[in-house]
């Protein structure tokens, strides 16, 4: 059934506010993106909203802003972070997963407006992590793709413990990409092992399990869990170290492990519009 974004229960819009970015036909939208759209349970874009963090999908799972970056409506349409204290969020206790089942996908497009060749000891940044900064400053069980200095991209989580960890058989991995340049983002997560599976514009660049108990453990999703793109989940909003000085321009999430071919469909009926 078609359903209008943004309508509230039993109204009815008028023919204003069936133009405007507000009210979108998600049916629309998903027959002619070209978008995998089995399990697909949130996408939020930029282009298509106008800015707004309307879940287009059509089931409701909105984000918030942290510090409302701006939307930047040209050449494609995107959010601008400043690097201090802005992020997108999808709060806890509205629950994007089934934590019970640990099936997962997250997909992003960003870009990294830092130029490490002029300032190698820049920030680092966090595309996007699950987790919680809990009332009394600890952290809860966490995880988060890290980039580093803009030399690589790895996997680690902090548990209950308070320790950061990155699992042993979990590899440092990616190009850089060169400040300014949009690239894609994929990660799998399957099942009570945690298999994990990362996709740098389509492609696979690791396969894998985490090497211990402690290790699957830790990586479970919680539906109190934060979701928090642009932001390292771990820390406090305002430590600039830990979040994207970028550009975000869509995310969408699963309830599934997609699979390799549709991860590459995904990114194929995009790329052109990021220039790839």
């Amino acid at each position: 059934m078609s359903k209008l974004i943004g309508t509230a229960p039993n109204q009815v819009p008028s023919n204003a506010d069936l133009g405007s970015a507000a009210y979108i036909n998600s049916d629309t939208i998903l027959k002619s993106s070209g978008i995998t759209t089995d399990g697909l349970v949130s996408w939020i874009n930029a282009s298509v909203t106008g800015g707004e963090l309307t879940d287009i999908s059509g089931n409701g799972n909105n984000f918030t802003f942290i510090n409302d970056p701006p939307y930047v409506s040209e050449p494609i349409g995107y959010w601008q972070l400043n690097g201090t204290n802005q992020a997108l969020e999808r709060q806890g206790g509205a629950a994007l997963f089934d934590s019970t089942k640990q099936n997962y996908t997250m997909e992003i497009w960003l870009a990294d407006d830092t130029d490490y060749d002029v300032d190698p000891t820049a920030r680092n940044w966090h595309p996007f992590g699950v987790g919680q900064q809990p009332a009394d400053g600890g952290s809860d069980t966490t995880w988060y793709m890290h980039n580093n200095y803009g030399n690589y991209m790895y996997f680690q989580y902090e548990s209950t413990d308070g320790n950061t960890y990155t699992p042993e058989n979990y590899p440092r991995v990616g190009p850089k990409p060169g400040p300014g340049k949009w690239f894609y983002i994929a990660l799998v997560i399957q099942g009570s092992n945690r298999i994990l599976q990362l996709y740098l514009n389509g492609e696979m660049v690791f396969s894998g399990r985490p090497a211990s108990d402690t290790d699957t453990a830790a990586m479970k999703y919680e539906s109190t869990h934060d979701i928090q793109l642009g932001k390292d989940p771990r820390y406090n909003t305002g430590d600039s170290t830990r979040h994207l000085k970028g550009k975000i321009a869509e995310y969408r999430a699963y309830d599934r492990p997609l699979l390799p071919d549709e991860i590459k469909s995904n990114y194929l009926a995009n790329k052109s519009k990021y220039g790839k």
